[in-house]
């Protein structure tokens, strides 16, 4: 039997009219420049009141700014608050 890519899944997400995050695939939210949201994450790799770097399926992603603060971290999603200046998105094996 042929392996098939993640395009398949894509493809079935749309078929059953589900939201492609309920496969695994990140999703990511922000509200205003105060609140992101990231779901389907990997894990924090680092932290501070001026930079967040989360691991995800898809890539790192890496938020700047100032004030940050942790509102919820659980196995699925991650949750936190203050002024977002930039929000990067980089490649799965290599810095952002």
């Amino acid at each position: 039997m042929a392996r098939r890519g993640k395009g398949w899944l894509a493809g079935a997400a749309r078929a059953l009219d589900l939201p492609p995050e309920a496969f695994g695939e990140t999703r990511i939210e922000m509200v205003g420049r105060r609140r992101l949201l990231i779901e389907n994450h990997r894990g924090l790799l680092a932290f501070s009141s001026r930079e967040v770097v989360v691991d995800t399926p898809n890539g790192r992603v890496a938020v700047a700014g100032r004030g940050f603060v942790i509102e919820a971290i659980r196995p699925d999603r991650l949750r936190i608050a203050g002024l977002i200046e930039e929000v990067r998105l980089g490649q799965r094996h290599g810095a952002v």
